[in-house]
C-alpha cells in the first residue's frame, strides 16, 4: 500500500463516548550487538511517521532515547529474553512518554512513539488513543508502520498492504444510530449506564503508582482442561482469582453481599447490522456485564457454575447491540455521561476483561534490521489499566497468555496462592 495521504475521519457515535485512554505497547526488537543508532532511527522512525500521516513539523512527537549505557537501563535484550520478557524489565517512567489517563483539556496525539535503544536490542514504546482504535485497528496500523520500514531498508514489497474500501466506509454503519430503538431503556447486559454528570476525574484507585501487572501462561493442556469443565471456564478464572486479591473474603464486612461486576470488552463489528469489515478501521468498542455475589462468587459457586453465568450473558449478545449503544448515546446531551457500568468498580469487587487472542503481530514482518518478527507483545509493569485483564495475542507456540493487575506492590503473593496457580 504504502504511506496513506493525511486524511481527517470524523468520529463515530461509539468512539465519542469511548475511552479517553492510551493503550500503551511495547514492541521489544532485536538488533545486532554493535548497531549503528543512527542508521537504525533512520529506518523506524520515518516510516512510522509516514504512516501516521504527521507533517514534518509535527515529528517531535516522537521520542528517542538512548540507554545503551548500563546506569541509564538496567537490561541488554538478552537479559530481558532470558527473563521471558517480564512486565517488571519494562518501567513506564523510562519507556513510555504518555500516561494512561491524559488530561482532556491538552492535546491527545492519535499516537506517540518512544524508541528506546538498549544494548541488543531496541524496545518500541507505542501509545495509542483507545477512543479511535482497538486491538484490531493497531495491528492495520503496525502492519502498515513495518512496511514502510521494510520499503526504507531498500526490501522489494511484493505483496504490499492493501487498504479494503469497505474498512473505512463501514465506519458509517456506527456512525449514529438507526432510530429502531428509543435509546431510553438500557438493558442490564448492555454493561453500561448514564450518570447525571459526567465524571470529571478517574476514580483514585485507577490511577495508582503500585499497581504492578503480571503475566500467566497457560498450556495447551490447561486450557484443554479448562475447556473440559465448561467453555467459559477461562473467563470464569479470571474473574475468580482477579476477585480473591482485589476482594478476598476476610475483607468483607458481615452480611455484606456486593455484586461484582465481569465486564466482557465486546467487538462490535460482529455486533453490527450490517456486520461490518472484520479489520474496519476505529474504536469498535462495547461493554457486557456479567454479574455475580461477590460472597457466592468466592465461596460457593464453582468455575462452571461462574462460566455458566458468563455464557448466559453472552447469549445475550445479537446484531442490535451496537445500535442499541448508539441510541443510548444519541440521546445524551454529553456523550461523557455514558460510563461503563464496572468503571467506578475496577480496583475494588470489579474488573474488565479484553483480548487480543486473534491479534497477529506476531507475524508481522519488520525487516532483517530489526530481527524480523517482535519476540513479544508487552505492555509495562503498570499494566493496560488498572482494573483490567488482558488476554495477549497468541505466541508463535500456540500459547496462551493472559496478565491482570493487582492493588499493590506485595498483591501478588496472594495472587501466587489464589486458584489462577492451580491450572498454569
Amino acid at each position: 500500500m504504502g504511506s496513506l495521504e493525511k486524511t481527517a475521519m470524523d468520529l463515530t457515535g461509539i468512539e465519542r463516548a469511548g475511552p479517553k485512554t492510551y493503550i500503551r505497547q511495547i514492541f521489544p526488537l532485536k538488533l545486532d550487538e554493535n548497531y549503528d543508532i543512527e542508521k537504525t532511527q533512520k529506518e523506524n522512525s520515518p516510516g512510522c511517521l509516514r504512516c501516521r500521516g504527521f507533517p514534518e513539523d509535527r515529528i517531535g512527537l516522537v521520542t528517542v532515547k538512548d540507554l545503551r549505557a548500563p546506569h541509564a537501563f538496567p537490561f541488554t535484550f538478552d537479559q530481558i529474553r532470558a527473563r521471558k520478557f517480564s512486565l517488571s524489565c519494562f518501567d513506564d517512567a523510562v519507556l513510555l512518554n504518555k500516561s494512561i489517563w491524559p488530561s482532556v483539556t491538552n492535546e491527545m496525539p492519535a499516537t506517540s512513539l518512544q524508541i528506546n535503544y538498549i544494548r541488543g536490542g531496541v524496545l518500541l514504546g507505542w501509545c495509542t488513543l483507545h477512543m479511535i482504535g482497538d486491538a484490531f485497528t493497531y495491528f492495520v496500523w503496525a502492519k502498515v508502520w513495518a512496511e514502510e520500514c521494510r520499503r526504507m531498508q531498500g526490501i522489494e514489497i511484493s505483496d504490499p498492504f492493501v487498504l479494503d474500501d469497505a474498512m473505512v466506509t463501514d465506519r458509517e454503519i456506527i456512525m449514529k444510530a438507526t432510530g429502531r430503538h428509543n435509546g431510553k431503556a438500557i438493558e442490564p447486559y448492555l454493561g453500561i449506564f448514564v450518570v447525571p454528570v459526567a465524571p470529571t476525574s478517574v476514580p483514585a484507585g485507577m490511577l495508582s503508582p503500585t499497581h504492578r501487572a503480571q503475566i500467566f501462561y497457560f498450556s495447551p493442556e490447561s486450557l484443554a482442561a479448562l475447556k473440559a469443565d465448561a467453555n467459559d471456564a477461562f473467563a470464569a478464572l479470571n474473574w475468580r482469582a482477579t476477585m480473591s486479591v482485589q476482594a478476598p473474603v476476610e475483607s468483607l464486612k458481615d452480611g455484606e453481599e456486593e455484586d461484582s461486576i465481569y465486564a466482557i470488552a465486546v467487538n462490535l463489528r460482529a455486533r453490527s447490522q450490517p456486520l461490518a469489515h472484520p479489520h474496519a478501521l476505529g474504536c469498535w468498542l462495547g461493554y457486557l456485564a456479567v454479574r455475580a455475589p461477590i460472597r457466592k462468587l468466592l465461596t460457593v459457586y464453582n468455575l462452571a457454575d461462574i462460566a455458566g453465568l458468563v455464557r448466559n450473558r453472552m447469549e445475550d449478545l445479537d446484531n442490535n447491540y451496537a445500535d442499541k449503544m448508539l441510541s443510548i448515546i444519541d440521546n445524551l446531551d454529553d456523550v461523557n455521561r455514558f460510563v461503563p457500568t464496572v468503571f467506578f468498580n475496577m480496583m475494588s469487587t470489579s474488573i474488565l476483561a479484553t483480548s487480543w487472542a486473534d491479534s497477529d503481530l506476531y507475524n508481522v514482518v519488520w525487516g532483517p534490521m530489526f530481527g524480523g518478527k517482535i519476540e513479544a507483545v508487552r505492555m509495562s509493569n503498570s499494566g493496560i489499566s488498572p482494573g483490567t485483564v488482558l488476554v495477549l495475542p497468541r505466541l508463535p507456540k500456540w500459547r496462551a497468555g493472559t496478565y491482570g493487575g493487582d492493588r499493590s506492590r506485595i498483591a501478588a503473593q496472594t495472587l501466587r496462592r489464589s486458584c489462577l496457580y492451580e491450572v498454569c
